[in-house]
């Protein structure tokens, strides 16, 4: 388990809002230290304390660490303002658009029933339509500068991106999709194919790999979703080093998620002629030249669905429900719900009733949650398998499935989400 301090020398935000955290593979440092004070007895107002001591450590972290992340673009702060942004614009969706066809069935079609009803059926659809459209362009809502800024970066490390004709791609060291802080990708960075290997250079990774350690290539499901994401995993066995894994690849400058899936498509019949076909051998610039096969090890990620658990998902529909019921009362729908109930004419009194409903704002309360719901079927229904297994150097077919859950006494907190961690390849 660790300790108070330690969790304090991590270069991350120390406290995300609670939204924020919804959308990452783990909570923020400040929740995980209250929950270990609270598991070991320590009062909460030690902790601050417990936090300015570890933060006295001065061999907490190398110079070139904290170099390096300062320097980061596809960071964690990047991955979580292109998660609020795209949390925002969701809510604005699943609010206002059913507020919409409610005010037309109550404006519009007053005098017509059929028309009200037709109104309200196909605001749900429409709804469904307008999240699925929002899914389909977030590569183009997120990507900011990413790429161009990479290319520079790049370019200072010796890296000519354009003349050696690089591929901009988003890396996961796994066998199955996986999401990294909300994102499909753990690192972003360029694939360079020459004639004897490709070649990888990103952020956090850079390896090659020859012709003759691959040992697979298939194109396969990326992100569960509804437009269905493709991905390109590779196996890989490397005789010398005594290692082999399982990686997977996507082209990382798309404008929308359909389009990802055309070029993606492309990248994998690319790779497969490249693999199965030979060409003459030719020099490699530096500094791809010196990279060898990639370097295992552990990464944070997450399963697509895991972490919806029952609780989770019950107070994600629950909050949907209320942000859409401000939407609704922002756009004046009405909210009778106790007056319709308790009216007289509930009880047989002949009276006049002005309440024929419970009011169109209800309805927005339900649908929201309900296309909400919807949208997240394809991750709940998911069920994780590798989609390639790694062969060992020693020619048996091994899986590479990821470890267990972590056990209650290595989780700080039940209220941290579910994580497992992946061998990076």
């Amino acid at each position: 388990m660790p300790t108070l301090s330690s969790l304090t020398r991590r270069r991350f935000n120390p406290q995300w809002s609670r939204w924020s955290e919804k959308w990452l593979t783990h909570p923020s440092s400040v929740r995980r230290a209250q929950a270990i004070a609270k598991r070991a007895s320590i009062a909460a107002e030690e902790i601050p304390a417990i936090a300015r001591a570890g933060a006295a450590d001065k061999n907490a972290y190398s110079p070139q660490f904290s170099a390096t992340s300062a320097n980061k673009l596809h960071s964690t702060s990047y991955k979580a303002a292109s998660v609020q942004k795209l949390s925002w614009i969701i809510l604005a969706i699943l609010s206002f658009v059913p507020s919409l066809f409610a005010l037309a069935a109550l404006h519009l079609a007053h005098d017509r029933p059929t028309a009200q009803l037709t109104l309200f059926v196909l605001a749900i659809p429409a709804t469904f339509a307008a999240v699925l459209l929002l899914s389909n362009y977030t590569p183009r809502l997120t990507r900011g500068n990413v790429a161009a800024r990479l290319n520079q970066k790049f370019s200072e490390q010796g890296i000519q991106v354009a003349s050696w004709g690089g591929a901009y791609v988003g890396y996961a060291p796994a066998a199955a999709p996986r999401s990294y802080e909300a994102n499909s990708f753990w690192d972003v960075g360029y694939l360079f194919f020459r004639s004897d290997r490709i070649c990888y250079w990103g952020e956090e990774i850079q390896f090659a790999l020859r012709r003759e350690q691959i040992t697979a290539v298939k194109l396969d499901l990326g992100t569960p979703g509804f437009l269905g994401a493709k991905r390109v995993y590779i196996a890989w066995r490397d005789h010398a080093q005594g290692t082999c894994g399982v990686f997977n690849i996507g082209c990382g400058q798309t404008d929308s998620v359909l389009s990802g899936v055309r070029q993606t498509r492309a990248l994998a019949d690319r790779l497969q002629i490249w693999w199965k076909s030979s060409s003459p051998a030719r020099s490699v610039p530096q500094p791809l030249d010196a990279l060898s096969s990639p370097t295992v090890r552990n990464v944070t990620c997450a399963v697509p669905g895991a972490l919806w658990k029952s609780g989770k998902l019950f107070t994600e529909l629950l909050t949907t429900a209320w942000i859409a019921a401000l939407g609704a009362m922002l756009c004046g729908l009405p909210f009778h719900l106790m007056a319709y109930l308790f009216s007289p004419s509930r009880f047989g009194v002949p009276v006049a009733d002005p309440y024929h409903s419970p009011g169109a704002g209800w309805f927005v309360v339900l649908a929201a949650p309900l296309v909400r719901f919807l949208s997240l079927i394809p991750a709940l229904r998911y069920r994780d398998k590798p989609v390639l297994v790694a062969q060992s150097p020693a020619n048996v077919t091994t899986e590479v499935p990821p470890p267990p859950a972590p056990s209650p006494s290595t989780t700080p907190s039940s209220t941290a989400p579910s994580r497992k961690l992946f061998p990076v390849t």
